[in-house]
């Protein structure tokens, strides 16, 4: 005789439709990335073949040209979503054209960055906006987020020279976890302790772009100098009553992101906390695994949610009781359709931690509760100083030079990648 209580746990496989309309989009989206998949139904059954690109043996500059071309592609079909469409255009007739500095008008010596967070209906437009000119797809976090804009406030009309926007980090990250000391919190209640301290101290560096002709000028160097300065360490500090002890992010293409490397805080003028401070402000800690959603469309994902919204589940206990998320419903529907998560396989992608002094990291690491040793002190004018004599004055070269020049404000409008009704 069964109980009348008993939990049931019922659950009903997507139709065959469902499951070949996912394939057919994954099947997109994997060649994209020069893997080879093809699938062939027969009557109820799928037949998939898959063979992966093989990364290893491409060089450095093979990969890079597939992965930009691939992100050029995604980029485009984001764009063309009826309601971002409807978005571009009316900010392009509104105050972007307005925004963007034309190369004539930029007085190299005049630059002067100020960072402002992004509080108005207006900056998260505008945010919103420049936030498409990121090369790497990247969609709206959940949780914690705040977002900032960089403006060069020096020339005769204040314009944007970049973006910052920071979220919540993920619960997980091998690499960050064993570099803060964070591994195996399974088995001590302490270890899990120290890691959710740390977690709500720290931060994703999820999106960090230059606005052309700002891009020429090695801006992305100077966004990511001022991701940890004063204005965004006083707006996190008051808003989530503790102190942005470090970020985290994570390379495009390959190992190596040049516009994390060598910022050498000792440089920085005018600041006794790092005058005799060997450390870098970014230091690569690791690698992603080898297996990433991050190339799958929007349309994929969205595919993968409808496949398990409307069933007829009686969602009773725990692992029924909440909607799929974007990464276990694409797991769900690879093992609906046979896969495993091998076939997202990918490049690794560095790791890499930004943070101020060695008493903030060793604070993550021993999960302090006091925060008296820490260094939280970074003044804009300071980064100022730094990037035009360590960066722009050694690096600028006459193509830099050209390109400010030759810089063409219609050229870069997000209107440009949309397609004619």
């Amino acid at each position: 005789m069964k109980a009348s209580n008993m939990k049931k746990r019922l659950f009903i496989s997507p139709c065959n439709e469902k499951r070949t309309e996912f394939l057919q989009s994954l099947q997109i989206d994997l060649n994209r990335i020069g893997h080879d998949m093809e699938f062939i139904e027969q009557e109820n059954d799928i037949e998939i073949h898959f063979e992966p690109f093989d990364y290893e043996s491409a060089s450095d500059e093979e990969v890079k040209a597939l992965m930009r071309s691939a992100f050029e592609e995604l980029k485009k079909i984001k764009l063309n979503k009826e309601s971002t469409k409807k978005f571009i255009l009316k900010m392009e007739d509104g105050v972007i054209q307005n925004l963007i500095a034309k190369g004539s008008e930029v007085d190299i010596e005049k630059i002067k960055p100020e960072v402002r967070i992004c509080e108005s209906k207006e900056d998260k437009d505008i945010f919103r906006y420049f936030r498409y000119y990121q090369s790497v797809p990247n969609s709206p976090g959940v949780g914690r987020r705040f977002s900032a804009i960089i403006y060069d406030v020096g020339q005769k009309t204040e314009r944007i020279i970049g973006i910052i926007g920071l979220q919540g980090a993920a619960y997980s990250s091998s690499s960050r976890d064993e570099y803060l000391k964070w591994s195996n919190i399974d088995s001590r209640a302490e270890e899990k302790r120290k890691k959710e301290l740390g977690l709500r101290r720290t931060m994703q560096l999820a999106i960090l772009t230059a606005i052309p002709p700002y891009n020429y000028l090695f801006g992305s160097k100077l966004a990511a100098l001022l991701s940890l300065s004063n204005p965004i360490q006083e707006y996190f500090s008051d808003r989530y009553k503790t102190p942005l002890l470090a970020v985290f992010t994570t390379c495009a293409y390959g190992l190596h992101a040049a516009m994390y490397n060598r910022i050498q805080l000792r440089k920085i003028p005018s600041n006794d906390h790092y005058s005799y401070y060997d450390n870098e402000l970014f230091e690569r800690i690791g690698e992603t695994n080898l297996f990433s959603q991050i190339m799958l469309s929007d349309k994929t994902a969205e595919i993968a949610k409808n496949m398990f919204s409307n069933l007829p589940n009686e969602r009773q206990g725990l692992s029924f009781r909440t909607p799929l998320s974007k990464s276990r419903s694409i797991s769900k529907a690879l093992s609906v359709c046979g896969l495993n998560k091998k076939v997202l396989y990918m490049y690794p992608m560095g790791v890499y931690i930004g943070c101020l002094h060695e008493n903030n990291l060793n604070i993550l690491r021993n999960g302090s509760e006091s925060i008296n040793d820490a260094i939280l002190d970074l003044d804009v004018d300071d980064v100022r100083k730094y990037w035009f004599s360590e960066v722009l004055n050694k690096k600028i070269n006459s193509q830099n030079e050209t390109l400010l020049k030759n810089h063409d404000v219609q050229s870069i409008m997000l209107s440009n990648y949309l397609e004619k009704d």
